[in-house]
């Protein structure tokens, strides 16, 4: 868990989760929001979040990929609507970060799951 707030304002606090997987040179994270209602967990909205090969040293390209998500929170109930930016660097020390479109983001996750 990473935060607990009210994003929708319906004075029940939201959860912020981290999760991720780490083998083979290969890292990737993914975030979870949901909430406790009564006894049991409900999950609002999931996002996939990271994915580096910097270990990986057979890979052919080494890179990292991130999302940057954004909400503006809301009142009375009504969820906000998150937005997600993309971007891509190598594995330099400083490395730069260009944007990238969802699909070639969302493809990082789907070849290597």
């Amino acid at each position: 868990i990473i935060k607990v707030t009210d994003v929708n304002g319906d004075g029940i606090s939201e959860i912020l989760s981290i999760g991720g997987y780490a083998g083979m040179g290969i890292d990737t994270e993914s975030v979870g929001l949901g909430q406790i209602l009564g006894n049991k967990y409900q999950d609002v909205k999931g996002f996939n979040a990271s994915y580096s090969n910097c270990a990986d040293e057979s890979a052919e390209k080494r890179n990292s990929v991130a999302s940057v998500i954004s909400y503006v929170p809301t009142t009375g109930g009504k969820m906000p609507v998150f937005s997600e930016e993309y971007f891509q660097a190598g594995c330099e020390d400083k490395p730069s970060w260009k944007k990238i479109t969802k699909k070639q983001f969302d493809g990082y996750f789907d070849d290597n799951t």
